[in-house]
């Protein structure tokens, strides 16, 4: 007799969606098992290992020690299970009395096998026998149901977790009689699941957990959770964790008990209709009624019953207000569960991100990294807070935390009862090239790879791009912090020159007047970021110089901020902004170049502040004036110089360039153009001698004279003490001794004159030279 149920080519290639939840299930029962987490669910099942699986869900309490077969021998691994099944009915082996225990088990002997263990063996003989009568049998009671196969077919073991779980709860037929006067009974309450197993399946709507409910801060009792208007034990189900959604929960009946503990719960798929909308893409506008966010680039709406549950993170607060729909930081869940298109319940995740600096065990308190004001504390035995950590979904100690570790915390705000404080720990990593960035959508690229960035994160690590760095994740795998040891700072630097290392190179080659004074040629990395802009090819970065409108046009002659990566290579620059201020990722130029006015005894210049006629400003001992030489020189890198702040002389003028003014009207770097650098080097000057000292500068004994030059407080340096020996005495200049010193603008002292020498002078004959009298050394 020909089959006459329906199959499908290649039914073993199931995807995974499609028998996912059939595995879980078993799993979740006992009934299937794997070696070391692996359930090897594309493995061959043999004949034996169906037959443990299968009655595994019998759960006989009648275990047959008969020997019915040649080939299963009582020392055989399965032989108590298959010696059971026969007894049962359910295997008959071959005439030979083989059964085959490691052969590979067919389709059409797990369907058989399935039917008679359901009870549906002679009603299957008298509708055709095996195969096609099984068949039959198994199609009318639905147990193809995404387990589609054909005769002959071997079966693996994800069609059959399929075709069991599809089993569980048939109906079992109980057969009186016998021959054509078979009378049958059946009771839908009846089932493998029911009756052998002792376990009863159900659907329903998680109400409450020990936490809280769906209209009401307080919950059940702890341990409880409530389903429909069942009440049960939560055991080891997920139950806590799916309040407000419709489930499909297994509990155990073994034992007569009003509150049977839960084996497992399943979010029912086709009863939920569900969305989560990250912070970033809830939109401004959303009202009680209707929620608005964005998905795929489009603008979407979600009904929302005016009578919706609000749970807070994992607190019921009641009713809602559309202000709870824009969650600070997290993300949004509204919950359709009774399909009738508007949300019932909206589940709000916010989360306050803790990377964790300073943290105490014993105390339980883990404090920011950049903020000290901004600490959580997770005591377990609190009285005011139920607390609980969660690391990869599992709960943990607060001992896991540690420096660098982020904390997601989410609070409650009830307003009675206690609160709850959940804290997603993460202690995860990931370390590349920050290669681009997105901030529309708060997208950091590194190493190819997209992460979402906090909100705030962008500014603490845009220094990082075009680098190799160490980037810290939440627990939901978002951007929270990065390792600053390894961050570079920017130097200022004149651009010479830019030009492409090679032909073929993706590299270029920087000709730069470096913060020491020395011109050097510096490598580009492979990648560089200009701008704070996404990192791109070096060999693509002098025609950006070019055109970049900040940069005014040209990839030399300019004021460049750079940073070095750990090879000493440029990765990153930021160019000269169009105008006051330009933004916080490029250099601004505040002074254009304007004749200067005579100093006062404050080295207040007055310049041309873009936006308004005329401006002060100041220079400080962390000023860097950059002397770029004329026209004419400047193939002679010898003829750029980079002074501090004793390079400006009063009652002289000076039109330069002055760079990132800050508040208090403090110039970081000038320039100086057309200067003409021999006629400022070995510099003389006359100074009244006040002390004379030994300073470290990088790492090198330098011997420093403090003085005072045309009334007005100097420092001046030489590698050799024997500089500053008097020519009269052989010992250093002491207090009030006149010198003429020759000293570059940098004050490095090449040579010391004697003028005066013997004077010890006082306070008040240090004071006449203060400034405010005329100096007769002028």
């Amino acid at each position: 007799m020909l089959c006459s149920f329906p199959v499908i080519a290649g039914a073993e290639d199931v995807t995974e969606a499609s028998y996912g939840e059939a595995v879980e299930t078993l799993v979740a029962l006992g009934i299937m098992e794997g070696a070391g987490g692996d359930l090897m669910l594309d493995k061959v099942l043999t004949r034996a290992e169906f037959v443990t699986m299968l009655m595994r869900v019998m759960n006989s309490e009648y275990q047959n020690d008969s020997m019915y077969f040649e080939d299963v021998p009582k020392s055989h691994w399965a032989f108590t299970d298959i010696s059971t099944a026969c007894m049962m009915g359910i295997v008959q082996g071959n005439e030979e009395k083989k059964f085959q225990p490691d052969r590979p088990v067919v389709y059409e002997e797990m369907v058989k096998m399935l039917v008679c263990a359901l009870g549906y063996g002679t009603y299957a003989s008298l509708k055709g026998g095996y195969p096609a009568g099984y068949m039959a049998v198994a199609q009318q009671k639905d147990l193809f149901d995404n387990a589609l196969g054909r005769q002959g077919l071997i079966v693996k073991r994800h069609l059959a977790a399929q075709m069991i779980f599809n089993a569980l709860d048939v109906p079992l037929m109980q057969e009186n009689g016998f021959g054509e006067y078979i009378e049958t009974e059946l009771d839908a309450s009846k089932t493998l699941l029911s009756q052998k197993m002792k376990i009863r399946k159900g659907e329903g709507i998680v109400k409450a957990n020990s936490v809280t409910s769906l209209s009401q801060s307080g919950g059940v009792s702890d341990g409880l959770v409530q389903i429909g208007n069942k009440t049960f034990r939560e055991g080891v189900s997920n139950a806590l964790w799916q309040l407000g959604y419709t489930v499909t929960y297994y509990a155990d009946i073994s034992e007569t008990e009003d509150t049977p503990p839960l084996i497992y719960s399943r979010i029912a798929e086709n009863k939920n209709e569900v969305i989560t909308v990250n912070d970033n893409d809830i939109a401004d506008n959303c009202t009680k009624r209707e929620f608005i966010y964005k998905s795929e680039g489009k603008s979407r709406k979600f009904s929302i019953d005016l009578y919706a549950d609000l749970i807070y993170n994992g607190v019921s607060t009641g009713g809602f207000t559309a202000a709870d729909l824009k969650s600070a930081s997290g993300s949004v869940t509204l919950i359709d569960n009774d399909n009738d298109r508007d949300a019932d319940v909206i589940l709000v995740s916010d989360y306050v991100t803790i990377l964790v600096g300073n943290y105490n065990t014993a105390s339980y308190m883990a404090y920011d990294r950049d903020d000290v004001n901004k600490f959580i504390e997770l005591d377990p035995e609190s009285d005011d807070y139920n607390s609980i950590i969660y690391e990869n979904g599992e709960e943990c100690r607060f001992s896991l935390v540690r420096e660098n570790s982020v904390l997601s915390v989410a609070k409650s705000k009830n307003l009675t009862g206690k609160k709850s404080i959940t804290a997603m720990l993460s202690n995860e990593s990931v370390s590349g090239v920050f290669e681009a960035v997105d901030t529309t959508d708060n997208i950091a690229v590194i190493d190819g790879v997209e992460y979402r960035m906090l909100s705030g994160v962008y500014a603490k690590i845009k220094d990082y791009m075009g680098q190799s760095i160490t980037l810290y994740l939440d627990a939901f795998g978002n951007i929270a912090g990065a390792d600053d040891r390894i961050i570079s700072k920017f130097s200022y630097g004149y651009l010479i020159e830019a030009a492409a290392k090679g032909s073929i190179s993706q590299q270029t080659q920087f000709k730069i007047l470096t913060e020491t004074g020395d011109v050097e040629i510096i490598n580009g990395a492979k990648k560089i970021s200009l701008d704070a802009n996404s990192a791109i090819s070096g060999s693509e970065i002098p025609s950006k110089l070019t055109t970049t409108a900040r940069s005014g046009g040209t990839e030399k002659d300019q004021l460049i901020r750079y940073r070095l990566n750990q090879d000493g290579e440029i990765n990153a620059i930021d160019t000269v902004a169009i105008g006051k201020g330009g933004d916080a990722d490029s250099l601004s130029k505040d002074i254009e170049y304007k004749g200067g006015e005579k100093l006062s005894d404050r080295r207040r210049y007055i310049g041309n502040l873009f936006g308004y006629e005329k401006a002060e400003f100041t220079v400080d001992d962390n000023v860097l004036v950059f002397a770029i030489p004329k026209p004419a020189e400047k193939s002679e890198d010898t003829k750029y110089e980079v002074y501090g702040k004793s390079y400006f002389v009063q009652n002289e003028y000076y039109e330069l360039e002055a760079y990132d003014l800050e508040d208090d009207m403090t110039v970081a770097a000038c320039i100086i153009q057309d200067a003409a650098v021999e006629e400022v080097s070995d510099l003389a000057r006359v100074v009244i001698v006040d002390k004379i000292s030994v300073a470290i500068i990088d790492g090198e004994e330098i011997h420093k004279l403090s003085g005072y030059h045309q009334g007005q407080k100097m420092d001046f340096y030489a590698k050799d003490q024997s500089v500053f020996l008097s020519d009269a005495t052989n010992t250093l200049y002491k207090r009030g001794d006149i010198v003429l010193l020759a000293a570059d603008k940098r004050g490095d002292v090449a040579n010391a004159v004697d003028v005066f020498t013997g004077i010890v002078a006082d306070n008040g004959a240090m004071n006449s030279f203060n400034g405010k009298e005329k100096n007769p050394f002028n």
